[in-house]
């Protein structure tokens, strides 16, 4: 197995992954490993994503939504733009750095779209992500009900919050990055505290299966 740096590889993929490097919302690639039958990527990495996230036991607020969306939809702006779509784009698959920063994992698996005619799958998979974000519905295990009820987050945003969540799955995100919702001056600052949050209960977690195990 030769070891060769990515910029070296003259393959259209390896250009793919150069090209979304450039947009700050996509994991960086650091080596690609010439293997068979496919190349392996090392790519950028965080234990903390937006799976984790969505698991913690409040609600994200208001603007900490909105940075997110914010983020998510302008790396699929970027994808429209070069005919690309990200096949597994979902909660589990975006790195939640600790500067706030939310990078799209496994960029190398992107591919170009399809259809010209459709609304790309993307849009759907960031309205996905955002219902995640303001749903939850966990077992109870104090009782002989399997779920609890489902709670949605909804009260607590502007008419113009559902009107883009609803948006996720009828525009462009071309068009959702222009919403009235995105208006406000978001920052990816404002996500800081909420992923330090998410990182502490995923090193408890792991912490206490470390010590169980032993």
């Amino acid at each position: 197995m030769a070891r060769r740096p990515a910029v070296d590889m003259n393959t259209k993929k390896t250009e793919m992954v150069a090209l979304l490097m450039q947009q700050p919302n996509f994991a960086a690639c650091w080596e690609v490993f010439d293997a068979v039958p496919t190349p392996f990527w090392v790519c950028e990495y965080s234990i903390v994503t937006l799976e984790h996230v969505c698991a913690l036991p409040t609600f994200p607020t208001v603007m900490e939504v909105t940075a997110i969306a914010g983020q998510l939809l302008n790396a699929v702006v970027f994808l429209d733009c070069h005919r690309l779509a990200h096949p597994v784009l979902s909660a589990e698959n975006v790195l939640a750095m600790p500067d706030g920063v939310m990078k799209i994992a496994e960029p190398e698996v992107c591919k170009p779209q399809r259809s010209y005619t459709k609304l790309p799958k993307n849009t759907h998979q960031v309205g996905d992500i955002l219902s995640l974000l303001t749903t939850k519905s966990t077992k109870n295990f104090k009782s002989s009900e399997s779920l609890q009820p489902t709670q949605y987050d909804c009260e607590r945003y502007p008419p113009a919050g559902l009107d883009f969540f609803a948006s996720c799955y009828t525009r462009t995100a071309a068009d959702l990055v222009q919403h009235e919702f995105l208006s406000v001056n978001w920052h990816p600052e404002e996500l800081t505290a909420l992923v330090a949050v998410a990182g502490f209960v995923v090193h408890r977690f792991f912490g206490f299966s470390e010590h169980i195990s032993t």
